[in-house]
């Protein structure tokens, strides 16, 4: 059993990660410059084309003047304000299957038929 005097102390630890740190900035600095003059240019070109993206796309938002959409939907201030139900009808067309027509006998006739057989195999 370890006693608290065999412990290390904070002021320890702290010294370990200061050399974690100091090594691995260390090596950082050896790959950026091990390359020459091109690396640090290509490293300063990505950073300003990252910034330039971000900026722009940041311009394009507009503020949100709700807090969600529930809010949204129910503004009396909203120039044709959406029903949900005609939301959740839209969204059922997509993920609706239709009745397949025109297999022959013995097929199945819709997906969820096919979905079925083939969950039978496992």
């Amino acid at each position: 059993m370890r006693r608290l005097a065999d412990l290390p102390s904070p002021r320890r630890q702290s010294g370990q990660s200061m050399v974690e740190y100091t090594v691995i900035l260390a090596f950082g600095i050896l790959v950026l410059t091990s390359g020459g003059s091109d690396r640090i240019v290509q490293l300063l070109d990505v950073i300003n084309d990252l910034y330039s993206g971000y900026s722009y796309s940041i311009s394009l938002s507009d503020t949100p003047d709700h807090d969600t959409l529930y809010d949204y939907l129910n503004d009396p201030d909203v120039v044709s304000p959406v029903d949900p139900n005609d939301i959740v009808d839209k969204i059922n067309q997509y993920t609706h299957f239709p009745t397949l027509q025109g297999m022959p006998p013995g097929l199945p006739n819709s997906p969820a038929d096919i979905l079925a057989g083939a969950i039978s195999f496992f």
